[in-house]
């Protein structure tokens, strides 16, 4: 027998605690309500319905990115440049390691601007719509 599960709550906290508790990729269904008696429409994008993070910022793994050189052929410093990414669907987790959640996937040849770097993971700037 298959358990259900029903959390009356704040949308975001709501999906965090999913995540937190091991439910990830185990959901079959989740409705969410959007905001109501704001004035303005609810909308999501097609390359957002799959995410369920909101955040600004996602760690990718070095080995499936190409860094590129600026127009003098000279590397990026550490901390700030842009990469393009080399894999066919890259995992874009919430921290520099594999341990941390995966909050959305990136298709090859999508180009990032990364602002630090950490044990061969880059932190990069996302897109949010």
């Amino acid at each position: 027998m298959e358990e259900n599960l029903l959390i009356h709550g704040e949308n975001c906290e709501s999906l965090k605690y999913l995540i937190n508790n091991g439910l990830s990729g185990k959901i079959d269904l989740v409705y969410i309500d959007p905001p109501y008696a704001t004035g303005a429409d609810f909308t999501v994008s097609d390359d957002r319905a799959n995410t369920v993070s909101n955040s600004k910022k996602g760690w990718v793994l070095g080995t499936y990115v190409k860094v590129k050189e600026d127009d003098n052929h000279v590397q990026p410093t550490e901390k700030a440049g842009t990469l393009t990414v080399t894999g066919t669907s890259v995992n874009i987790r919430s921290g520099p390691g594999t341990n941390y959640e995966k909050i959305t996937t990136a298709k090859k040849d999508s180009t990032f601007t990364y602002t630090e770097t950490k044990n061969n993971w880059y932190c990069i700037k996302l897109s949010t719509g």
